[in-house]
This record gives structure tokens, C-alpha cells and sequence, in this order.
């Protein structure tokens, strides 16, 4: 569970060659931020530095510095909804296809390893299904 298997590898390689070597565009941005790759890459590096992240945030705490965190209208969250605001209507057209169930699914997705409350995460889950009938009634 803790190695990177061959389509994380590649999703680190081909993010990084664009970083380093390209112009990266808001649809690529886009790919790499939902994608469930990118998440799981994330938990297994806070998982393989778990005690190190832990001794860093109880020196936060210490600090002051607040815990990293997804809330609806907080930094994290206005960044989050700003990509989703310029997701392509293809993907609203889908997302307006599924359940609500399927859409906290891609909530969860987008989040990844980011601690949330429930009520935010339906939030969030919200949004997603208003801006799926905006987006196809346009």
C-alpha cells in the first residue's frame, strides 16, 4: 500500500516534466488537482511521514499556525471552488448525470487526505450539483 504503483509514477513524472518544463494550462492544472491519483499519492506520503507531519503540526499548534484544512469558504475551499468554476461543461454534463451519492463520491475525490467536516464535504457536494444544472442550462 505504501508504494507508488506504475500510474502514480507516471502521474508524478508527467506533473513534474510540466512543471518544470512547460506552460502548465488551466485544463492540466485541472486534471492534476481532481485527480483521485494525485490524492492517493498524497496519503501515502503522509502515511510513509506520519510521525514527522505530526511533530511539525503539534509545533504549529504551538505556534499558533491553525491545522491544514478544507472549509466551504476558507483558502483552501475559494481555491478548490475557483478550479471548479472553470471545469469544462463536459464534466458538469456528467456530474449532472450522477446521483447524489456519486457526487459526494467526487467530493470526496477532490478533498483527498484534506481533513473536512461532514457539513462541509455537503457543501461542497452542493455545489457541484448547482453548478451542473447551471452549467447544462447555458
Amino acid at each position: 500500500m505504501n508504494e507508488f504503483n506504475e500510474i502514480e509514477l507516471l502521474f508524478i513524472n508527467k506533473l513534474l516534466n510540466k512543471v518544470n518544463y512547460g506552460n502548465l494550462n488551466l485544463f492540466e492544472s485541472n486534471q492534476f488537482a481532481n485527480s483521485p491519483i494525485g490524492n492517493s499519492i498524497l496519503k501515502k506520503i503522509e502515511l510513509k511521514f506520519e510521525a514527522r507531519f505530526s511533530e511539525i503540526k503539534k509545533r504549529n499548534n504551538n505556534a499558533g499556525i491553525s491545522e491544514f484544512r478544507y472549509e466551504f469558504d476558507n483558502y483552501v475551499g475559494k481555491a478548490i471552488l475557483e478550479r471548479l468554476n472553470v471545469l469544462d461543461k463536459s464534466s458538469y454534463q456528467a456530474i449532472s448525470k450522477w446521483n447524489e451519492k456519486e457526487t459526494e463520491k467526487f467530493a470526496k475525490d477532490i478533498l483527498g487526505p484534506i481533513k473536512y467536516e461532514q457539513f462541509e464535504l455537503l457543501k461542497l457536494t452542493k455545489f457541484l450539483t448547482e453548478k451542473s444544472k447551471e452549467k447544462n442550462s447555458s
